[in-house]
């Protein structure tokens, strides 16, 4: 298992064309197995979801995202495909959908490289945003990074 530093951004448009972006850049661990790579990465106190593990599986041509801990979510991103599941919290259930439009896959054997998301989101069937979801990941050569957000309007 490799450590990594992750900058994830996401980009969430609405109808009316308003953009909202939040970053995060986080200390997390990379692995390949079966011919998967694995990215493992503990949500941040600043987003609100600090007892939430994430784990990105990739493949060449879908990625699967699952929280776990304080919110339960899966979430599958593979061209022209949508995907439903539950988005379950202490409040309650949302059902959610996403339809992936474009997925970009560039990682090296290094376990480094970047990914990119773009995709339609559904929430209790009603279209909200248009989603573009950008991981960038190198290897952490000990500089020791903590979760850090910026939110930007």
């Amino acid at each position: 298992m490799k450590a990594v530093i992750m900058k994830i951004v996401g980009v969430q448009r609405d109808a009316a064309g308003e953009e909202d972006s939040v970053e995060l850049l986080t200390a997390g661990r990379c692995y390949v197995k079966n011919g998967m790579t694995y990215l493992l990465y503990q949500d941040s106190q600043i987003s609100g979801l600090e007892n939430s593990m994430v784990t990105i599986k990739i493949r060449p041509d879908r990625v699967i995202i699952n929280r776990s801990g304080v919110i339960q979510h899966k979430q599958i991103f593979s061209v022209g495909e949508r995907y439903e599941g539950p988005y379950i919290t202490q409040y309650g259930r949302i059902e959610m959908a996403v339809l992936t439009k474009n997925l970009k896959i560039a990682l090296t054997e290094e376990l480094s490289g970047s990914l990119e998301i773009e995709y339609d989101l559904e929430i209790n069937g009603q279209w909200q945003s248009a989603n573009r979801l950008s991981v960038t990941i190198q290897e952490d050569k000990g500089h020791g990074h903590e979760n850090r957000i910026a939110d930007s309007h």
